[in-house]
């Protein structure tokens, strides 16, 4: 057998003892988020001059979709991804209107059973924008477990997630500079975590879930006569999903 055909056999046989399914549902969900920026006038021959505290935050709805595809048997590859968009409103100031909100996420797994519980690890990318005021772009590796089991005619899979964000990067627009400007913050590192109760039943899809972030302080960034350091970035979302299964 020459080595094409081997190869094509090969594949053959994954093929027939590979498993696909999935899910797709319609997210919503409600986002707030607090980012703590310090800033120092820096003074003619070194040092700085006083340290103002501004916390820029923001808060809203977000409406979109979201979906999982799972193929494998004993270890299984899943990827999901998911785009919501929505609006917010920045409480830097009283009077600012709601600013359009966009989120996007992707995410590939590796997924197994050990002792009757689903454990995965893998990759993820998140996105953020918020009215062009704030982009947030974050890489991390969750690490989750899975427990399932039977609540009358549904089942229901109970999902506990924690994870390094081993890259990020946060573009902020500073105001208080003369002239507006902008500042990012790279090499960002921090946490994520989430919890999600997720009952099925005859393909229905029914999941409320909770997501939240941390990142940490970063090394400080110089606009003009101001230097900035972005103490710390918290983001929180809680919402439901409403789908199918194929």
């Amino acid at each position: 057998m020459t080595t094409r055909r081997m190869v094509f056999a090969a594949l053959a046989v994954l093929a027939g003892e590979a498993q696909a399914g999935g899910h797709a549902a319609v997210e919503v969900a409600f986002h707030e988020s607090k980012v703590k920026l310090i800033e120092q006038e820096v003074q003619t021959g070194g040092g700085s001059n006083g340290k103002v505290a501004d916390m820029i935050q923001s808060r809203g709805s977000l409406a979109g979709v979201w979906a999982r595809v799972d193929v494998g048997r004993e270890v299984r590859l899943r990827v999901a991804a998911r785009a919501l968009v929505g609006g917010a409103t920045n409480e830097r100031e009283a009077d600012e209107p709601i600013e359009r909100m966009r989120m996007g996420e992707v995410r590939a797994l590796l997924a197994t059973e050990m002792a009757g519980t689903t454990v995965y690890t893998g990759l993820g990318y998140r996105h953020v924008d918020v009215g062009g005021r704030r982009t947030s772009r974050a890489g991390y590796m969750p690490l989750g477990l899975t427990m399932s089991g039977r609540m009358g005619a549904w089942m229901v899979h109970t999902t506990a997630e924690a994870g390094a964000v081993f890259w990020g990067e946060e573009t902020l627009e500073v105001l208080d500079v003369g002239s507006t400007g902008s500042l990012t913050f790279a090499g960002v590192t921090g946490w994520q975590g989430r919890l999600t109760l997720e009952a099925r039943r005859r393909g229905l899809l029914l999941a409320p879930f909770v997501r939240t972030y941390k990142l940490s302080e970063t090394a400080p960034e110089t606009i003009g006569k101001f230097e900035y350091t972005m103490e710390s970035v918290r983001a929180t979302e809680a919402g439901l999903r409403v789908g199918i299964g194929f």
